[in-house]
């Protein structure tokens, strides 16, 4: 009998070479999920379900509610949040994230109410964003810790007696910690406390 014959129809000729292909995948090494993606198949189901790109791996929703802060504070009114602040889903990446020093900070440190004239329009990154990555500090860049208090000027609080407040993420030597300061109790702000913000925007 000729191997036509034994194929039968035209079509199942055609899939002698993936029948073939098929079987030795299922006998290799992975041949379990080889399995798995064909069963799918025969279900009419994705055989490779999608894997998010690693930009979407840590996606942080910056309008998420704030809440339950132990120092007392609480989100101050639209009024004094900046305009270009990071806003919706943020899709964490290094190297989209930077660190932002106004030309003035550097020769001289600047009051908080000068500094965040300075940085209305910048993509400023909000709590949010600082609060996930305490939650997964692996994620926080090496270099970050020789940079000093990093600001995350993308959330304004304020106390019971309606001062203004920023939180910075700050380097101990042993850890990873955010701390609350008040614009008004602060000294300045100068070139060893930069802004985080989104590059690229």
């Amino acid at each position: 009998m000729s191997k036509k014959d034994m194929l039968g129809s035209s079509a199942l000729a055609h899939a002698a070479g993936p029948l073939k292909t098929l079987i030795d995948r299922l006998d290799g090494p992975n041949g379990d999920t080889e399995l798995e993606a064909l069963n799918r198949f025969l279900r009419k189901e994705n055989p490779w379900p999608e894997v998010a790109p690693r930009s979407h791996r840590h996606l942080i929703n910056c309008d998420a509610g704030i809440s339950d802060l132990a120092d007392g504070l609480t989100l101050a009114g639209p009024e004094h949040q900046l305009p270009g602040r990071v806003t919706g889903k943020f899709a964490w990446l290094a190297n989209k994230v930077g660190l932002y020093l106004d030309p003035a900070q550097v020769s001289e440190a600047m009051l908080g109410c000068e500094i965040m004239k300075k940085l209305a329009d910048q993509p400023v990154l909000p709590f949010q964003v600082l609060d996930y990555l305490l939650e997964r500090p692996k994620l926080i860049p090496e270099a970050w810790k020789d940079e000093g208090y990093i600001f995350f000027w993308g959330s304004i609080f304020v106390d019971s007696e309606e001062e203004l407040y920023v939180y910075c993420l700050n380097w101990t030597e042993e850890q990873w910690e955010d701390i609350p300061i008040g614009l008004k109790e602060s000294l300045g702000f100068g070139s060893d406390q930069p802004a985080a913000v989104m590059i690229g925007r």
